[in-house]
């Protein structure tokens, strides 16, 4: 909407309309407890854990009610939420973007956003718990008594293989990539570093996935799946910027986790060579990915997003396709949405070429790819083998 003109910016609003149209219409409003004031922060840390919903908002309304500053209230958020990693990391997602909203607006609508997103995250899944996390669980739980000392230990002047890192975070054992960041951490490396470096691993996670894993219909994971490894990635690196302090710890480890533990996803290692860049037009871009020429579209993108100009051009050209129904269902045009203002983002940031273009690239080659959306077919298959047979989708990454 920033670069609309008039009525134009109907071509963002109506994707945002039909969204909350399909998810919430015909849904009572949720009922709301009565605020109660006094609540502390670690009151509400207690009552989060344990689940008692409608105490936690009611004590987070009260603190509203009270005259809290939203700041305060998004650091209280921010502490909470970072006791566990839920589902797929979506309530940082929402935390980011809320605050980005609610910076534009001055402010309206906080109390109800906030309140809402607090009960999501107590609802949600703790993936932090569930076996496929243990290895990450143990390495962050040995250590969190030390958060102070280290985040107290940053030196700027400490050298950091930023590729070495982000490699190990890719590729390594779920122990071995731990005992990277843990020993990072002890070197000093700043945590805005490594939090940079993660968002990078989570755009290259994303750039590698195997167009086969979603094509398998007794495989759960699929394009979306992957999205979320970048985003999330991306939301800690903000959430560690906007929230500066030993609290922000446990989410360079969740970021760790979530990447590592999507390596099963990727293309075979032989296939994950980028093609060489090819001088062209984003005319000749925009040409390859209406014919899907996967290869074309990568060398295309990496020669143009290396000069300024067309750099420029080929951001905007993905931002009006995020809107023009490339994508069908509305939470993949969600997660589409999410994904490249995401790339165009970390894009912004690092500069031309590598590493910064990893997320437009991913973008690309997945919109050269495609997406296979409707798959009825696929799904009763599933669920028949489910009912029948009792065997269900296997997951690569949990």
């Amino acid at each position: 909407m920033d670069r609309a003109e008039g009525v134009d910016a109907m071509y963002a609003i109506a994707q945002a309309l039909d969204y909350c149209g399909d998810v919430n219409r015909r849904m009572a409003p949720r009922a709301r407890p009565a605020p109660r004031g006094g609540g502390t922060l670690e009151e509400l840390r207690r009552l989060a854990e344990a689940e008692k919903v409608e105490d936690a908002e009611a004590l987070l309304l009260g603190a509203f009610d009270s005259g809290m500053s939203r700041e305060d209230i998004e650091e209280w958020l921010h502490v909470t939420f970072a006791d566990h990693f839920v589902g797929f990391g979506h309530p940082l997602i929402y935390l980011v973007k809320a605050k980005e909203l609610l910076d534009r607006v001055k402010g309206a609508g906080a109390r109800d956003i906030y309140s809402s997103l607090l009960v999501r995250y107590i609802l949600g899944t703790r993936e932090d718990i569930l076996p496929y996390m243990l290895p990450y669980r143990q390495a962050m739980d040995a250590t969190a008594s030390r958060w102070s000392v280290l985040w107290q230990g940053q030196d700027p002047n400490t050298s950091f293989d930023e590729a070495s890192f982000r490699s190990s975070v890719l590729d390594d054992t779920p122990p071995g990539a731990c005992a990277t960041l843990q020993e990072e951490l002890n070197r000093g490396v700043p945590w805005q570093r490594l939090a940079r470096s993660l968002t990078l691993a989570g755009a290259e996670r994303m750039l590698r996935f195997d167009p086969r894993v979603e094509e398998d219909p007794d495989v759960a994971e699929n394009w979306v799946w992957v999205t979320h490894r970048f985003t999330h990635a991306q939301a800690v690196e903000k959430t560690l910027e906007r929230h500066p302090g030993p609290a922000g710890g446990p989410y360079l480890f969740h970021a760790l986790a979530f990447i590592n533990s999507g390596r099963r996803m990727d293309v075979p290692r032989e296939k994950q060579q980028l093609p060489s860049p090819r001088a062209g037009s984003p005319e000749d871009l925009r040409s390859a990915l209406e014919r899907h020429d996967v290869e074309a579209t990568l060398a295309l993108g990496r020669y143009l997003l290396r000069e300024p100009a067309s750099a420029s051009e080929v951001k905007t050209t993905l931002e009006d396709l995020s809107l023009r129904d490339v994508v069908v269902r509305p939470i993949v045009v969600a997660h589409l949405i999410k994904t490249t203002a995401a790339a165009v983002e970390l894009f912004d940031d690092c500069g031309a070429g590598d590493p910064g273009e990893l997320g437009l690239l991913a973008l690309l080659r997945f919109l050269a790819i495609g997406h296979r959306e409707r798959r009825v077919h696929d799904q009763v298959t599933t669920s028949i083998t489910w009912v029948v047979d009792g065997k269900i989708p296997r997951k690569l990454t949990m």
